[in-house]
C-alpha cells in the first residue's frame, strides 16, 4: 500500500493522465493495459494488495475515496480558493489515506475510531503541508501554510485538529494501555510541527508582525529537523503533549 500510494501521488503530480484512465487503473488492475514503468509497478502492487487484504470490496471503497481525494486537490491550484475550502482538502486527503490503510484489517474499521483516523490523516496532511511550505508556495499550491498570514492561526488549527484527535483516542474500546502507547507515537510525530511553526513564526518580525510569505527566501521557509537545537525543542513538545484524558 505505501508503494501504491507513491505511485499514485506521482500520477497525479508528475503526469497529465486523463482522470478516466488513473480510475482505471485504481479501479481494474487486474485487466488495465500499462505504457510504463511506473504503471506496471502500480498495477503488480495493486494486485497483490488485492490478493492479501481480508476484503478485497472494502479495500476498493476506500481507494476510491483516495482517488476522490486527490481530483478535489487539484483545486489547490485555484486563484480564488477560500480557508475552509482548503481545510477541507486537506482533511479530505491526509483522511481517506488513512482509512486507506486502515481498511486492509479484517476487524472493519466504524464510529469512533473512523473520526479519529479520519482527523489524524487531517493533521498529518497539515503537519506535512507545514513542513513542505516553500515547495507549495514555488509550485502554486494553495495549502493553509502557504496562504495563512498568521502562524498563530495555523498554530490555534493544529492544536485544535490534535486536541480532537487524542480525545477521540481515549473514546474507542481499545485497551488503556494500548491507547496510552498509540497516543505517545502520536505526540512525538505531532511535536516536529510545532518545531516547524516556531522556525516560520519568526519570519513574521521582518514584516510587520505579518506572515509575508512572497517576501521570504528558501532559506527561511525551510526546518532543518536535523540540528541538535530543533531535536530539543522537539522533545520539549514531546514532554509537554496532554496523552491524559
Amino acid at each position: 500500500l505505501g508503494a501504491l500510494t507513491g505511485l499514485f501521488d506521482d500520477f497525479f503530480d508528475k503526469k497529465e493522465l486523463a482522470e478516466h484512465y488513473l480510475k482505471n487503473l485504481a479501479d481494474h488492475p487486474e485487466t488495465a493495459e500499462t505504457r510504463d514503468a511506473n504503471e506496471r509497478l502500480f498495477v503488480q502492487f495493486a494486485q497483490k494488495a488485492l490478493k492479501s487484504t481480508f476484503d478485497p470490496n472494502v479495500l476498493k471503497q476506500a481507494a476510491k475515496k483516495v482517488y476522490e481525494a486527490q481530483i478535489l486537490s487539484k483545486k489547490q491550484a485555484e486563484k480564488n480558493l477560500n480557508q475552509e475550502e482548503i481545510k477541507k482538502v486537506t482533511l479530505q486527503k491526509g483522511g481517506y489515506s488513512i482509512l486507506f490503510y486502515r481498511s486492509v484489517f479484517e476487524q472493519p474499521v466504524q464510529g469512533i475510531e473512523k473520526e479519529m483516523l479520519y482527523l489524524l490523516g487531517g493533521i498529518g496532511q497539515l503537519e506535512n503541508d507545514i513542513f513542505d511550505i516553500y515547495k507549495d508556495y514555488v509550485n502554486g499550491i494553495k495549502t493553509l501554510p502557504s496562504t495563512t498570514t498568521k502562524i498563530r492561526e495555523l498554530r490555534e488549527t493544529y492544536i485544535t485538529l490534535m486536541e480532537k484527535t487524542f480525545q477521540l483516542v481515549h473514546k474507542t474500546n481499545y485497551p488503556l494501555k494500548n491507547k496510552k502507547r498509540f497516543l505517545r507515537f502520536l505526540a512525538l510525530i505531532i511535536a516536529r510541527g510545532f518545531v516547524c511553526l516556531d522556525f516560520l513564526e519568526k519570519n513574521e518580525k521582518k514584516t510587520n508582525n505579518t506572515f509575508s510569505i512572497k517576501e521570504y527566501n528558501r532559506q527561511d521557509l525551510v526546518c532543518d529537523m536535523g540540528t541538535i537545537r530543533s531535536n530539543l525543542k522537539l522533545m520539549a513538545y514531546y514532554l509537554k503533549c496532554n496523552i491524559r484524558k
